[in-house]
Order: structure tokens, then sequence, then C-alpha cells
């Protein structure tokens, strides 16, 4: 399930950066 984590991790961090 690294697939779904990097996703998770990637929407979390463009939020962050946003």
């Amino acid at each position: 399930m690294s697939m779904l984590n990097l996703a998770t991790k990637s929407s979390k961090d463009d939020c962050s950066r946003s």
C-alpha cells in the first residue's frame, strides 16, 4: 500500500503548501 500512502502524503503536502 505504498502507492496509497504516497498519494495521501502528496495531497497533504499540497494542502500544507497552499
